[in-house]
């Protein structure tokens, strides 16, 4: 297996969160069954 921290093309994790994108949080209610919600964020530089 490839070690992940070993790559070619860095990942810049600012960039890619300031990208108008929207996540999706995934559960399973109480029978089983999925429900998938989207989640849309704001990603402020610095705050962390």
């Amino acid at each position: 297996m490839s070690d992940p921290s070993n790559t070619q093309h860095p990942f810049d994790v600012d960039t890619f969160l300031t990208r108008p994108l929207v996540a999706r949080v995934a559960t399973t209610n109480a029978s089983g069954a999925p429900t998938v919600r989207p989640v849309w964020f704001l990603w402020e530089k610095g705050l962390l």
